[in-house]
């Protein structure tokens, strides 16, 4: 359990300070906000978390039959949850494809939720925020393009350049 915690918590953290630099370079606007206003990092990980969920799938059985739609999922089955495709869900999130990080309430479900909820959520949350307000304490550049995993249950980067121009 000790390994599993340290491999998962290390890999996902990993990937959502990597995705939400990359995030928050594409959307300028928003890192100028950060910047003059750094109590809004919480926030802006939340927002980096539902837009670039670093959790991609997840696998869950049926406790019972479950009815969706006009099917039954029997009990017993196995049935994979699509995470990042849940968090940019119009029902529940307006305008799902439009990075906010004024978006409130964000209930996006990177690190699941209930009885199934990560146990490293909120440390992974203090990480990336520390990370991020130190990192974007500089002025940064992408300097290509970043290459991404090719994995289908994890998200994340394999490289992102970028230039240093100097500290804000």
């Amino acid at each position: 359990m000790s390994l599993l915690l340290l491999v998962a918590g290390h890999e996902t953290t990993t990937n959502l300070i990597s995705l939400g630099t990359y995030r928050l370079l594409m959307t300028p606007s928003a890192l100028n906000e950060l910047r003059l206003k750094p109590a809004l990092w919480a926030n802006a990980v939340e927002e980096c978390l539902r837009f670039e969920s670093p959790v991609q799938l997840d696998g869950r059985m049926a406790q019972q039959d479950v009815p969706i739609g006009d099917q039954i999922i029997p009990k017993g089955a196995s049935v994979t949850v699509v995470l990042a495709q849940a968090n940019r869900d119009p029902e529940i999130f307006p305008n799902p494809d439009m990075f906010d990080i004024h978006r409130h309430p964000n209930m996006h479900l990177a690190f699941g939720r209930g009885v199934h909820m990560c146990l490293g959520a909120t440390l992974a949350k203090m990480e990336a925020t520390i990370a991020f307000s130190e990192l974007f304490r500089y002025s940064l550049e992408l300097h290509g393009d970043p290459i991404f995993n090719p994995n289908v249950l994890l998200r994340g980067l394999k490289s992102l350049p970028l230039i240093v121009k100097g500290s804000q």
